[in-house]
Parts: structure tokens; sequence; C-alpha cells
């Protein structure tokens, strides 16, 4: 039947129609809806600081228990649109200190997180790492390149790190930085990122699209917490003025980004909104279709 096919088309050196690219899922222009909280994963505990894998079956988050210790647990789904099945501990990188903030590599082989295992109260970053998907994560090591109180970590790809730093010298109390990764896994000088994002007020829990264009982050003036949006043309160049976010910036309501897919269409994050199953829950937030 190919043979036939082929010599229909007159031409044995025919090509082959390029496949069709697929539509896009929303209009990345349009307003995100009100958020909705993740089924299956909300508790009467704290659930809180989701990132999920680029198919976005897979999510890592953080809840508290009942002895104000936090710990970071996985689950996943069979589609993006389904809820999300049994949560399950992180055993392997959990300690008897607090763990947050959980960041999965593209690959699913690179875990960042933060810790105060070395000192209760103060926090750091760590990595752990694993052969392949289908084991645990090993033990986790802090990362020498960078200090106690720089927290937030977010591998946005293969080789980016974002995370928020206290004790670096920037415009405000908390701000925004980047350092390269290589291929070894090492992370370089860190540097302020540039543009509409660092001011004089606090900014913390930077969150990205893949191609480091759109960054979504939460700015406490004052002392009102809000989800701020800002890009830009090329990662080269500085971000733009920041704005706030419709929807997600509600006045007396502690709303932070966590994770924002690649194609910008679904932004993550956890809420103190009233109605939810604790005193923090997770939710998505979802741009109109095209």
């Amino acid at each position: 039947m190919l043979g036939i096919l082929a010599g229909a088309c007159g031409s044995d050196n025919a090509a082959p129609d390029a496949m069709p690219d697929a539509p896009p899922r929303c209009d990345p222009s349009a307003p995100f809806a009100a958020p909705v909280p993740l089924d299956g994963l909300n508790t009467t505990l704290d659930d809180a600081t989701a990132r999920l894998s680029p198919d976005e079956l897979t999510i890592v988050f953080t809840r508290r228990q009942t002895s104000a210790l936090y710990d970071l647990y996985q689950a996943t789904r069979a589609s993006r649109d389904a809820a999300f099945g049994s949560v399950e501990l992180l055993a392997t990188v959990n300690s008897v200190n607090s763990e947050v903030w959980p960041s999965i590599s593209l690959d699913g082989l690179t875990l960042a997180f933060d810790s105060d295992r070395g000192t209760p109260g103060m926090f750091r970053i760590y990595f752990a790492k694993r052969a392949t998907t289908a084991e645990r994560f090993a033990a986790a090591t802090a990362v020498p390149e960078l200090m106690v109180r720089e927290v937030n970590p977010l591998l946005v790809n293969d080789h980016a790190l974002y995370f928020t730093s206290v004790v670096r010298t920037g415009q405000g109390l908390e701000d925004i930085w980047r350092a390269e990764i290589n291929v070894n896994g090492m992370v370089g000088t860190p540097a302020a990122v540039l543009g509409g994002v660092n001011s004089p007020a606090e900014e913390v829990a930077a969150t990205l699209t893949e191609d480091e264009l759109r960054i979504y982050f939460r700015r406490t003036v004052g002392t009102e917490p809000d989800i701020f949006t800002a890009s830009r043309s090329t990662v080269n160049d500085g971000f733009g003025a920041s704005t706030p976010v419709p929807g997600l910036s509600v006045a007396n309501v502690n709303e932070v980004p966590s994770w924002v897919s690649a194609d910008g269409c679904n932004l993550y994050l956890y809420s103190d909104a009233p109605g939810g199953a604790g005193l923090s829950d997770l939710y998505v937030a979802r741009r109109g279709e095209p």
C-alpha cells in the first residue's frame, strides 16, 4: 500500500507533507481566569510551592506537618486536565528539619529545594540527583556556590537557576538572581535579574517560562504581597516594567506564583484565600482558549 500511494503522487521522490503545527491551547494575550484548587492535593494542612514537569503530569510540592515542619511530596496524573493521584512523600530527600520549594530539572534527574537542616531557621539551596527517572533521588547536598539565606530555587531549563537572595547586595531586602548551570551541574557566578523586576520592595518566588522571556514573582509593597509579571524580547535583554497580574493580585490575600507552563497558558500558585482547605492551598489559573 505504501508503494501504491507513492506512485499515485507522480514521483518516487516526493517529500512527505509536513505535519501541521498543533494549535495553541490558549490565547497568550487573554487574562487568567480565577484560580481553581488542584483536586486531590489540598488538605487541612498547609500545601504550597508546587512545581511541575514540562508535561504537567508530575508535581512536587511542600506540605506542613502537624509538627510545624515542612516536607516534600510528589504526585502524578494521566493527563494535564485530570486530578492528581495519590501523594507520595519524597522520603530520600526529606530530613528531620524543613524542606520547601522543590524544583525538578527538565530531564527529571535533579531536584533543587530549600532546607534548614544545617541550622534550624536558616535555609539554603540543596541539590539531589538520580541516574534515571525510575529511581529515587539520592541524598541531597548543599550547593556550594550559593550561600545561606539564598532560597526559592527554580530550575527553569537545562542551564539556568533562578533564586531569591537576602544576603547579596541588591535593590531591596530580597531580590531575584540568576546563575548559569554548566554541563557538569556546577553553578556559575550569580547576577541580579536586570530590568523592571527587582526594586526597593521585596521580590521573591521567581517563576519563568522555559524560554526565560516571561517572569512572574511576588512583590510586597508595604504589607501587601501581590503577583507581578514582566517580559522581555530576548534573554540578553533586561525585563520591561513589571505590572500586577489582573485577578491574581487580590487585596489582603497572599498569592505566590510557583510554576508556569512553557506556553504561558497555566500558572500554578498557592494562596491563603478564604474558602480553602487549609491555611494555604495549591491552585492553577488558566488563560482563555484561542
